[in-house]
């Protein structure tokens, strides 16, 4: 495809060779804040510049003899943006039958400004295509206010990673006082409470540290937030068991609202699996499985083992114990959710719940 100027004298406006029966048009275009241009289209398809409205040229600081030229999108496009707009008059021709984008064009003087673009088809007798009609509107600043936006955003980005990052280091903090003080304690009871409570912290330092390092800072990638999680618990509790623990989560990225309560359960319910499933003298190898997935508008966190099961006096709408009572917490109030419990060859948890 070739752009080549319409045949009109140097010296004359573009405007002064429309017929007098379109001289309310010009009106039109002069008044309005888009720059108006129109392309004849050649049975070739070649375009030729045929008028253009006077603010057209004011913009770009050019006379018609100068815009009059086949280097004349050269001249006034920045030539990183040069392609597209190429690119996108060949398929205005072809296919497209209106398009937009957007693009730095120059002044004369050398100003550098942003214009959207905004073309269509025109088509005569038999739909046989012969002009490309098309809208100038200067945007530069919008672009300018958007830049500025997004350098706000940088910076708040860059102080949000750092709360993130003094946030995870306190927690840690906190786990390393949990564990100085764990030898002053005999009671095995008081130690099982202790280590929990430890893993549950460093449960949500997890998620600030995937926080820190993610480059959208409110979301976070299940698989590997749930890897690391499974990892340190495997370390925690088990004791020649020989546990296989799967995590399946079909690359999942959930918002930190709801990747931190999954975390806390997926802690919760695999530390019980952990310590209760798999009593010594257990038949069969032992596998926990975590799996996370979507279908439709709603997302599905389920525990399973193929332990020993649990009695059958557990009653998860009333639960006793203070694990099953902040699932419960976790699921139903925090991600506004469904818990359900079965048992069959071990026991299964499901949690049901809906992103916002």
């Amino acid at each position: 495809m070739t752009i080549n100027p319409g045949n009109l004298p140097d010296t004359q406006s573009l405007v002064s060779y429309m017929p007098e029966s379109e001289w309310r048009y010009r009106l039109i275009s002069e008044v309005i804040a888009d720059y108006i241009f129109v392309l004849d289209v050649s049975p070739d398809g070649t375009l030729l510049l045929s008028w253009a409205s006077e603010n057209l040229l004011l913009q770009t600081g050019r006379t018609p003899g100068e815009v009059m030229t086949p280097d004349m999108w050269e001249t006034i496009i920045h030539p990183d943006d040069l392609p597209n707009i190429m690119a996108m008059m060949q398929q205005m021709v072809t296919t497209t039958e209106k398009g937009e984008f957007e693009c730095r064009s120059f002044h004369k003087l050398g100003t550098e400004r942003w214009v959207r673009i905004s073309a269509r088809q025109k088509r005569g007798a038999g739909g046989v295509l012969t002009h490309i009609v098309g809208a100038v509107r200067e945007i530069t600043k919008q672009k300018q206010a958007e830049q500025q936006l997004k350098t706000v955003i940088r910076e708040k980005e860059t102080f949000l990673r750092e709360v993130h990052h003094r946030v995870k280091n306190n927690l840690q903090t906190v786990m390393t006082l949990i564990q100085m003080r764990r030898p002053e304690i005999h009671d095995p009871v008081s130690l099982g409470v202790l280590d929990e409570l430890r893993e549950q912290v460093r449960t949500i330092s997890v998620i600030y540290q995937e926080l820190f390092q993610v480059e959208r800072l409110s979301q976070v990638s299940m698989q590997p937030y749930l890897d690391l999680l499974s990892s340190y618990l495997l370390k925690t509790f088990v004791n020649g068991h020989g546990v296989e623990l799967e995590m399946k989560c079909n690359g999942t990225v959930l918002d930190a609202k709801y990747a931190m309560p999954c975390g806390l359960i997926v802690n919760e319910l695999v530390t019980n699996a952990l310590k209760y499933a798999f009593p010594d003298g257990f038949q069969g190898a032992p596998v926990i499985t975590v799996k996370l997935w979507r279908q439709d508008a709603l997302h599905y966190l389920q525990v399973s083992d193929n332990g020993i099961g649990f009695p059958d006096s557990i009653d998860l709408d009333n639960p006793s114990s203070i694990g099953l009572q902040l699932v419960d917490i976790w699921a139903k109030h925090q991600m506004s959710g469904t818990l359900e419990m079965s048992q069959d060859n071990g026991t299964t948890y499901t949690i049901t719940f809906e992103t916002q």
